[in-house]
């Protein structure tokens, strides 16, 4: 849920990096308090990627990016991926994915997700392959970094 990421917090350390600054975060350790799985040192770069489930819920943030990409895919795609993952990397039953995804994963997108579908600059479609995306991406990337330069020249 957006409630579990502290917004104002991320606002400031995004802030920081544009500023020129490196922050220490602590790394992210799905469903497990009690591992310490270190900090992560984040530079000031000329491109920062910013990537979440709910990066596009809070305006505040919004605004500080320049290129919103949204990554989608069909329903049952998700849901099959989903179920390869939990089974694999986290050892859930099949019961137990379909439950949350239902219950949870899928009222929380069509909530918290999907309404900023429409803010997005670029909408990723994931079906397939993520290669021709990338190579989107990447030529964005690729023009915002020349004219940096253009503009610094």
């Amino acid at each position: 849920m957006p409630t579990s990421i502290n917004h104002q917090l991320m606002y400031e350390d995004l802030q920081r990096i544009r500023q020129g600054l490196m922050i220490e975060k602590e790394k992210y350790n799905f469903n497990n308090e009690q591992t310490y799985a270190g900090v992560a040192r984040l530079c000031p770069a000329p491109i920062i990627l910013v990537e979440g489930i709910f990066i596009f819920h809070f305006e505040r943030l919004r605004s500080l990016y320049d290129l919103k990409i949204f990554v989608h895919a069909k329903e049952d795609l998700k849901l099959i991926r989903r179920i390869k993952r939990d089974q694999i990397e986290r050892n859930y039953l099949v019961e137990d994915v379909l439950y949350q995804y239902e219950h949870h994963v899928m009222p929380a997108y069509e909530k918290y997700i999907k309404p900023y579908l429409d803010e997005a600059d670029i909408v990723v479609n994931n079906n397939i392959t993520f290669e021709r995306a990338f190579e989107v991406i990447r030529g964005f990337i690729c023009n915002y970094l020349r004219e940096i330069e253009y503009k610094h020249e």
